[in-house]
């Protein structure tokens, strides 16, 4: 059954939603929005320790697509409500993110550079290895430090309500979607 790609049909207040299951296999089911909204998909893996009491080949694969489509068209509900706010917010989101990579003193371009020299310098015997080791570990360190404020900026942006289950994975293809998510 992975090659074969199955149309779902289900009614939700009186909508009808349309997708598709993308992928099917004994331990994975992915399916796909396609009306009455566009640009979202999601999947599901059986956990490793229900692989004896799952199998989404058959028709438990079946209600889990029919869940994950119903999960779909609320986000997107929820999406093409408030799309508004959430282009404005991804866009500050975003020039957080870039003044972030400019201005940070620990961005990735920063460290590699400043690692690039500590590994010349070791190499010309300018330094020895203790020396060397302690400070790519502080580098290391700076890297992770840059990490998390990055992440701490795009959990922020994260932090709005929204519904139980959706990731930045689903919110960002709709925020640049051009047709707002809308069939």
């Amino acid at each position: 059954m992975p090659d074969e790609k199955t149309t779902i049909t289900i009614e939700i207040e009186g909508v009808t939603v349309v997708g598709e299951i993308t992928e099917r296999w004994q331990r994975y089911v992915g399916v796909k929005l396609l009306r009455p909204f566009t640009h979202l998909s999601s999947g599901c893996s059986v956990p490793y320790f229900a692989i004896k009491h799952a199998n989404f080949a058959g028709p438990q694969g079946e209600a889990m697509a029919r869940t994950l489509l119903a999960e779909l068209y609320r986000n997107a509900c929820f999406f093409h409500e408030h799309g508004e706010e959430l282009r404005a917010s991804w866009g500050a989101t975003q020039d957080k993110l870039a003044r972030l990579q400019t201005n940070d003193p620990d961005a990735p371009d920063v460290i590699a550079m400043a690692k690039r020299e500590l590994r010349r310098r070791f190499r010309a015997r300018e330094v020895d290895q203790r020396w060397y080791q302690n400070e790519m570990r502080v580098l290391r360190g700076r890297s992770r430090a840059y990490d998390n404020r990055r992440r701490d900026v795009i959990d922020t942006f994260m932090a709005r309500p929204c519904p139980d289950g959706v990731d930045l994975g689903q919110v960002v293809p709709f925020i640049l979607a051009e047709d707002e998510v809308g069939g």
